[in-house]
Formats: structure tokens, sequence, C-alpha cells
């Protein structure tokens, strides 16, 4: 009777632990996902074109994503923009175009004043990813392979009496360092790191009231014109064999340097549901 019971209880256990197992090995055999994130970020920007100024603002992105893998590559289309922040700077708080006869240009128009931009961003990003190396449990892979992004920045500010528009168009290709850490067949962090090698940008100025016609150059270069990085960690926890949530922390900076100089930089923090087939 104890033999029949002993039988029965590892019998049972048998079946538990392949019941647990089988939709684990499930986990990482799709071969396609399809995700949104969405989040909070904060941007600093300095564009000397119009000023010297420091502007800061908050803001919500959102995003699509696009994820096919094989064994030994892996790649990802991603298209992100965020809301319409308003940037403000605190450098020339409480100036004003004064003289002594009184004010002589307006200090706001439009909404906007002129210590503050109304912008709008978009990305959009490609990238293709070869496996370097895998340690022999495959917990832990490298990835090394490049990346094609385009990028539209656009912001509006007040000048003298006269709103103007600023366009940035940047495209570039880079190369990327992907890192993967599986704990489980659940768990996993990813890091990911992308620099810009190739890069081509556009600035195009546009005051509708001053000047109709829109100013614009385009610069082409190699290692110049454009510099930045773009680092990225991400934890993803699979739910289910057909969903996944992540967490995404990402920080972005890019430097574009004609006519004049321009930074920016950005902390961004998302969360994303995806889902897997």
């Amino acid at each position: 009777m104890r033999i029949v019971l002993i039988f029965i209880i590892l019998l049972g256990l048998q079946i538990k632990s392949k019941c647990q197992d089988q939709p684990q090995k499930e986990y990482n055999q799709k071969l396609y996902a399809l995700g949104i994130t969405g989040g909070y970020g904060s941007m600093i920007v300095r564009d000397q074109v119009f000023t010297t100024f420091l502007y800061k603002a908050n803001y919500n992105p959102f995003g699509i994503h696009f994820e096919s893998k094989k064994d030994n590559q892996k790649a990802s289309f991603n298209l992100e923009f965020f809301n319409s922040p308003k940037f403000k700077t605190e450098t020339n708080q409480g100036f004003e175009y004064k003289g002594d006869l009184g004010e002589f240009f307006p200090t706001e128009k439009n909404g906007l004043s002129i210590g503050t931009l109304k912008s709008t961003f978009w990305n959009m990003n490609y990238t293709q990813l070869f496996l370097l190396h895998k340690t022999k449990e495959k917990k832990i892979k490298a990835f090394l392979g490049y990346d094609f992004n385009l990028i539209r920045f656009e912001k509006s500010f007040l000048q003298f009496e006269y709103v103007n528009r600023l366009t940035d168009r940047v495209y570039n290709i880079g190369f990327v360092i992907n890192l993967e850490r599986n704990f489980n067949s659940r768990h996993m962090l990813m890091y990911n790191l992308s620099l810009p090698i190739i890069s081509n940008v556009k600035r195009s100025l546009y005051n509708p009231d001053a000047n109709p016609g829109t100013v614009s150059q385009s610069k082409f270069g190699f290692l110049s014109n454009s510099l930045g990085l773009d680092s990225r960690f991400t934890y993803r926890f699979m739910l289910s064999p057909r969903f996944s949530i992540r967490a995404i922390y990402t920080f972005r900076y890019l430097r574009i340097k004609f006519p004049s100089q321009e930074d920016w930089a950005y902390n961004q923090g998302d969360l994303g549901l995806f889902f897997h087939f």
C-alpha cells in the first residue's frame, strides 16, 4: 500500500512538472510580436539658432512596435511620438521687450511667449541584429547589428513680434549592441545601445509673417553633423505564451552641429503590452 501511494505521489509530481514545463517551452517559440507602449518622460533642448536658453518639458510618449526573431537574428520596427508639450525656460524669466515709452514688441502671441516653445516630435526606427555570442545554457546572448532612424522635431517660438517654426529632419544609420539575460523562460532583461555613424540632417526655418518662404539647409556626413546615443534597458515578463508586459527605461542624446549647435537630451519610462504570434 505504501509503495502504491509513493508511486501515485511520484506520478502526480511528474505530471505536474510536465504541465508546468510545457507552456514554458512555448514562451519563446513565437516568431513575431506586436505591442503598444506609453509612459512619461522629461526633455531638455538648447537650439542656438534662435537662443542660448535651455528649455525643459515633460511629455507623454506613445509607441507602436513590431518584432520578429529567428534562431540567430532578430529585427524590430518602432514608431514613437509624444504629445505636444510646451517647453519653458527659467533663464529669461521676467525679461520683456520694454523701453522708456512702454512695450514696443508683444511678449505673447498665439499662446507663445519669449520663454516658451511649442513642439511636435516623432521617431521611426528599424533595427536588424545578428547573434554574436551565446553562453552554453543560452542564458546570455550578445547581438550586433545596425539601425535606421528617421526623426522629425518641430519647434515654434516667438522672436520679436513674429512666430517662427524650426523643423529638424534627421536620417541616420548606426551600429547597435544588444545584450539579453534570460533568467528563465518568463523573465528577461535586455540592454540596447545605438550609436549613429552616417547622417543626413535638414533644418528648415519658416516665418509666415515676415517671410512666407522657407529657408532650409541640409548636410550629409560620416560621424559629423549629428552625434548621439540611444541607451535602453528593458525588462520583459511573459504573462502567457501569447502576452507579455515590458518595463522600459530610455536615455537619448542628440547633437546637431549646423548652422548653429542644437542639443536634445531626454529620459523616458514606458510600460508596454505585447502580443506574440
